[in-house]
């Protein structure tokens, strides 16, 4: 199932659905991804992303962070209060 950023509906503190950039993610971008989370998952560690941009300190990290591989393909999606960061990229392993 594809995690594009056109399936994913964000909200601004009054409900509103939130209008985010998006920024795309190049192929050395996932195939960096892509290892960082074989090496997490191969030391048992997980990840924990804080967006320089618009983290307060005093609310949640708010930062959403999903690569899949499906055959040759990555697809990443990366989303915090202010943006969103996709890829998708094929003969990436």
């Amino acid at each position: 199932m594809p995690i594009a950023p056109d399936s994913v509906t964000l909200y601004d503190a009054n409900g509103a659905p939130a209008n985010l950039p998006h920024e795309p993610l190049s192929d050395d971008d996932l195939r960096l991804l892509l290892e960082y989370k074989k090496f997490l998952a191969r030391h048992g560690y997980r990840e924990a992303l804080y967006c320089t941009r618009c983290w307060t300190k005093n609310l949640e990290d708010g930062t959403r962070a999903e690569v899949k591989t499906e055959g040759l393909t990555v697809e990443a999606l990366i989303q915090c209060r202010c943006r969103v960061a996709y890829g998708r990229g094929g003969g990436i392993h």
